[in-house]
This record gives C-alpha cells, sequence and structure tokens, in this order.
C-alpha cells in the first residue's frame, strides 16, 4: 500500500510537471510571436486592413479636431507665353520696374505685341535681384535677340562699328556707327566723352554685344 501511494504521487507529480512546462512553452512562445511594443520599430510595419463601412459609420461621432480635412489646392497663375508659373515678386524690388503680369488692362492692350519680350525681362531682372544684384534701376531688352541689359547708374552698353566704303577708284571713305544704352541718370556730357573714345571717370563702358543677358539661356526657358 505504502508502494500504490508512492506511486500515485509520481504521477499526480509528473502530470502537474506536465502542466507546468506545457504553461511554460506556451508563454514562451507567445513572448516570441507577439510584437515588442517596449520601443518604436525600425522598419515599417504592413498596413493593417481597415473596415471601411465602420469607419464610416463612426465617423460621424468623431469630434471636428479629428476629422480629416480636404487637401487644399492653390492655383498658381502660368505665362500664357510657355514661360511657365510667374515668379514671385520679392518685397523690396525696385518700383520703378513694372511687372507685365500685373499690369492694368490698358497697358496690356497698348503694348500686347511687345508683353512677350517685357515678362522676359521683368523674369530676367527678378531672378538677378534674387541672386544678389540689387545695383540696376531698370531694363532694357532687344526684342529681336531677347538680350536683356539691366540699367546701372553707373554704366553705358556701346556698340562702335565701323564700315569702309569705295567713294572712287583707290579711295575709301571709313563710316563709324555709335550706338549707346544707358539710364537717365547719365549726363550728356559724359555719352559725348565716351562716343570721342575717352573713358570718364566712375563710369563702366559695357559691350552691347557680349554684356547683355540672353533670357531663355539664363532662365532655362526653351
Amino acid at each position: 500500500r505504502f508502494l500504490e501511494a508512492q506511486k500515485q504521487n509520481a504521477t499526480d507529480r509528473s502530470k502537474s510537471e506536465g502542466v507546468e512546462n506545457a504553461t511554460e512553452t506556451a508563454a514562451v512562445v507567445e513572448s516570441l510571436t507577439e510584437p515588442d511594443t517596449s520601443h518604436e520599430s525600425l522598419t515599417e510595419t504592413p498596413e493593417a486592413s481597415v473596415d471601411w463601412a465602420s469607419m464610416d459609420a463612426a465617423a460621424g461621432f468623431l469630434p471636428d479636431a479629428m476629422e480629416i480635412a480636404e487637401p487644399l489646392t492653390e492655383e498658381v497663375a502660368v505665362s500664357p507665353y510657355g514661360f511657365g508659373p510667374y515668379p514671385s515678386v520679392p518685397a523690396d524690388f525696385p518700383e520703378t520696374i513694372t511687372i507685365p503680369w500685373q499690369w492694368s488692362e490698358e497697358l496690356v492692350h497698348k503694348f500686347r505685341d511687345a508683353q512677350p519680350s517685357f515678362e522676359l525681362m521683368a523674369r530676367v531682372l527678378i531672378q538677378l535681384w534674387n541672386q544678389g544684384d540689387h545695383g540696376f534701376e531698370g531694363g532694357m531688352i532687344d526684342i529681336d535677340t531677347a538680350t536683356v541689359y539691366p540699367q546701372y547708374r553707373d554704366a553705358v552698353y556701346v556698340r562702335r562699328t565701323e564700315s569702309f566704303f569705295e567713294k572712287a577708284i583707290g579711295w575709301f571713305t571709313e563710316e563709324t556707327t555709335f550706338e549707346f544704352y544707358s539710364g537717365p541718370d547719365i549726363p550728356d556730357q559724359t555719352i559725348e566723352m565716351i562716343h570721342n573714345g575717352e573713358n570718364p571717370p566712375g563710369i563702366r563702358i559695357l559691350d552691347l554685344d557680349t554684356d547683355g543677358i540672353n533670357a531663355y539661356t539664363f532662365l532655362n526657358i526653351r
């Protein structure tokens, strides 16, 4: 009878240990399969499936602060001449330079044919300003070549063209054409000195053929 009691105790103990071992094994498996939420994951996890029907039903009970706002779309004004969106005009940009896309209907009608060229010039001057060149007060554009000439108080753009014509057999005459562009602050006396080949002090003499800015290249417009 004592041996039977011992066998019974051993049997009960093995059953108990088996239950405990099974419980520990399940706990270990569960700990390995459950995600660790003690820290943020470094990798993205797949999105969980969403029951949109239940979401729609619950949306009516969400507070206003939790409602999803519709995305705002801002219309950007674009040039009708294929130059792209209009650039922002800097707040400190010279007021003496008019912006064609801000013109009144009267000005648009008056300069309709030249408006594409004026727009190119305004774009060039705005980009120059954004790049740190704040010395100009205006500008001019050659409509045929789309070349922009920023207007500076201390600069004159000059072109000299020398031509030779046969006046008679063995006789030639030379003709020099003098062209220039400058702002209104340059006095006539200074222009006359430059015409005569002199270099007035404090005045930069720029080349009309090489010192202008090609608008299409400068703005990377094709």
